[in-house]
């Protein structure tokens, strides 16, 4: 991590001040009409023509947890260096709940992050049929491995095809259909029953069959288990763990979506 960032962490002046030229690299102006805006004494701001006021993180991923901006500086490298959320919840002296909230945050500000961000619907990880859940396609180009809904694709279909499947727990993962190199989706009991499958039935990933699985099924096992719903997070966090490779890369990149101004339900 670069000295301007490890800095940051025993510095929450230094730390909005860095945050504030990612949120507003052009400076700062009103966010409804976009004309010129005065400082108030509480560090909000108001707007000179439409009176609107906000705050440094008005309207962005950031203002979805009342994180100070020394804590998410401090979460975001916490979690690109992969600490489990325990120790997460212990280095920032907050409620395991709490760190949970702010990690899963970051996930959705990735998901919703170009160049392939999910829809919206998928960023709240409301509940799913249990016998549908989402599938998803691996496509491979230039700028990496990306993961793209399939949708209208019934998970018993791929197995009337005779697609062969491994898993890691309970996400499975088919060999290549159309245009992807795979199918993968998370099984759930009631899906497994519908399909006459046994979950321990289908062959657990062989290691070296793809250096993308290579890499993500060890780091999908450390969550012992995951639910339909929170799947396609998870699915894009890996995406862009590989794609970027670099922890201050990555780092940078989840920075960058926090900062970005949120579209889409909460």
């Amino acid at each position: 991590m670069n000295a301007e960032i490890t800095s940051c962490w025993h510095d929450e002046g230094a730390a909005r001040e860095l945050l504030g030229h990612r949120c507003w690299p052009d400076g700062i102006v009103c966010l409804r009409c976009g004309n010129e805006v005065a400082g108030l004494a509480d560090g909000r701001w108001r707007c000179r023509s439409c009176r609107y006021t906000f705050g440094l993180f008005t309207g962005r991923w950031l203002a979805r947890s009342g994180f100070s901006a020394r804590k998410w500086l401090c979460l975001t490298d916490l979690f690109a260096r992969e600490y489990p959320l325990r120790k997460i919840s212990s280095r920032l002296n907050v409620a395991y709940n709490t760190a949970y909230k702010g990690v899963s945050i970051i996930r959705q500000a990735l998901s919703a992050a170009p160049p392939c961000p999910l829809d919206p619907s998928f960023l709240a990880a409301r509940p799913v049929e249990t016998t549908r859940p989402p599938v998803f396609g691996i496509q491979i180009s230039p700028g990496g491995y990306h993961c793209v809904p399939v949708p209208d694709l019934p998970v018993q279909s791929m197995w009337e095809m005779g697609l062969a499947c491994s898993r890691c727990g309970n996400v499975v993962i088919t060999s290549a259909f159309q245009q992807y190199t795979h199918l993968v989706f998370c099984a759930t009991p009631a899906l497994c029953r519908m399909c006459e499958h046994r979950l321990e039935d289908i062959p657990v990933y062989n290691w070296g069959s793809s250096p993308f699985w290579d890499f993500v099924c060890p780091r999908l096992a450390r969550f012992h288990g995951i639910t339909p719903e929170r799947f396609p997070l998870y699915l894009k966090e890996m995406e862009w763990r590989w794609n970027t490779g670099i922890v201050q890369r990555f780092f940078d990149r989840a920075l960058a979506a926090l900062c970005r101004r949120v579209k889409g339900p909460r």
